[in-house]
């Protein structure tokens, strides 16, 4: 990439009377690159407590975002249904003091109410509206209340979170949409994205008559026609995602789909990642990879014209995984990837480090990241021992001449102690992070990881036992 551009951005492309919502009533630094650029809190995993909650707009603006795209899920005060609630649910007022610290920082919140996938939240109470009857994630959107249960949802956040320029409607990785014979008929009368465009759009007139533009992700829309494609424009933008080295390399995100998006007169915003994109079970991301994907995404920004530009950070990669990476142990990343989005160079993580320690925060990071660091570092040593243990069993068993070395004993002690230290890890894990997430959530993000080692250990000491009789 570089040099000129491979094609140019056609601004006549833009719906007539169509300006970009914060164009008129948002400031940026000097030189920066996006409109738009939104630090995403996916609070369905490591929910952080109320009052660190109420902290993070401050550290978000030391990071030069403007903008927090807020993924509720269960962690929200639902009042259409109250079983969508966690045990630990914010109060309403403590939702509506977090939109005015951010306020306080000039950054505006962005709500993400799911429309279509990852709908586990509230379609685990509503088995008749999901797509397959089993499977909770996909709404079945030719379903009797299946457009109710999303307007009562819609409605239940801006009735607290006051005045919202744009609402994220998700809309991605709908894998199961159209296996429902409902579903499937509709689509056979007409077209997948007609289906999907008739879905949505009663949800966009509704958010556009309040002055809302409405977003979408845009996997689902890769290879729709040109003419979906228009009617699209009139209604979201769309949120283009990747999240490992070049997105232009393949995929869901190379110059021919973002040329046809943009020859549509689609807004799009640009998505990295800076925590949750390194594994599921990941427990701190991989800074390397984390800023040369929002650098790779900046280079194609060259090319282009983003209107904005967005960091998640997942907590979880679908509502029933693991949790995973807290925020507080990737507070280093997050800035790195916030500069590099402003400013199109990546940044040292001395420099974050540096800004840590001018807003008071450097001595609790540094405290977690370790203690992560340190949980990960045991997990890692005690996987390689379980696969070390079953690989030399299987070595003596082909061949008994192999038998009765002390490696089985040696690498079975190692094992042990490997255990213990994750053990102490948790404890740590513990005192690092009290007052920043709640002891439940902590002891749900340490039981997986604890006790899938403890029965992989019960597992090969047993094959042991047997393998010495």
């Amino acid at each position: 990439m570089g040099g000129q551009p491979a094609w140019q951005f056609d601004e006549s492309a833009r719906p007539a009377g169509r300006t970009l919502s914060g164009e008129d009533s948002m400031s940026d630094p000097v030189g920066s690159k996006h409109i738009i650029r939104a630090l995403h809190l996916d609070l369905k995993g490591l929910p952080p407590t109320p009052d660190r909650l109420l902290a993070l707009p401050r550290i978000a603006s030391a990071g030069d975002y403007n903008a927090l795209l807020v993924e509720w899920e269960d962690a929200f005060p639902w009042t259409c249904d109250k079983r969508f609630r966690s045990p630990t649910a914010y109060s309403k007022q403590t939702v509506r003091d977090f939109a005015q610290a951010a306020s306080d920082q000039d950054i505006q919140i962005i709500p993400l109410v799911q429309c279509l996938g990852h709908m586990e939240t509230p379609l685990r109470h509503y088995p008749h509206l999901r797509e397959i009857p089993h499977r909770p994630e996909v709404l079945n959107i030719t379903a009797d209340g299946a457009q109710q249960l999303l307007m009562d949802m819609m409605a239940d956040v801006l009735d607290i979170m006051g005045d919202i320029k744009y609402f994220h409607l998700g809309g991605d990785e709908a894998r199961s949409f159209g296996e429902h014979p409902d579903t499937a008929a509709a689509i056979q009368k007409s077209s997948k994205e007609l289906v999907y465009l008739d879905h949505v759009q009663p949800l966009c007139t509704s958010l556009t008559a309040r002055g809302i533009r409405p977003i979408l992700w845009h996997d689902m829309m890769c290879h729709w026609s040109i003419e979906s494609l228009k009617q699209l424009a009139s209604m979201v933008d769309l949120c283009t995602w990747h999240y490992h080295g070049d997105p232009a390399a393949g995929g869901l995100c190379t110059l021919d789909i973002l040329k046809r998006f943009v020859d549509s007169g689609i807004n799009l915003w640009l998505v990295t990642a800076y925590k949750g994109a390194d594994g599921a079970d990941a427990d701190l991301p991989n800074p390397e990879k984390r800023l040369a994907n929002a650098a790779a995404w900046m280079k194609l920004a060259e090319q282009v014209p983003f209107v904005g530009s967005v960091a998640t950070g997942w907590s979880r990669h679908a509502t029933p995984g693991m949790q995973n990476e807290p925020i507080d142990a990737a507070l280093d990343v997050m800035l790195a990837v916030g500069w590099t989005l402003r400013d199109g160079q990546t940044p040292t993580l001395v420099d974050c480090l540096k800004m840590l320690e001018d807003i008071g925060e450097h001595e609790r990071f540094t405290h977690c990241r370790q203690v992560m660091f340190k949980l990960a570092d045991s997990r890692r040593a005690a996987w390689h021992m379980v696969v070390q243990l079953h690989q030399q069993l299987a070595l003596e068993i082909s061949d008994p001449q192999r038998c009765g070395s002390r490696i089985l004993p040696t690498v079975t002690s190692y094992l042990n102690n490997y255990i213990d230290d994750l053990q102490n890890a948790g404890k740590a894990m513990h005192q690092a992070f009290d007052g920043l997430l709640e002891v439940c959530w902590i002891d749900e993000y340490l039981q997986p990881r604890l006790r899938s080692l403890e029965q992989a250990r019960e597992d090969i000491t047993q094959r042991l036992r047997n393998h010495a009789l």
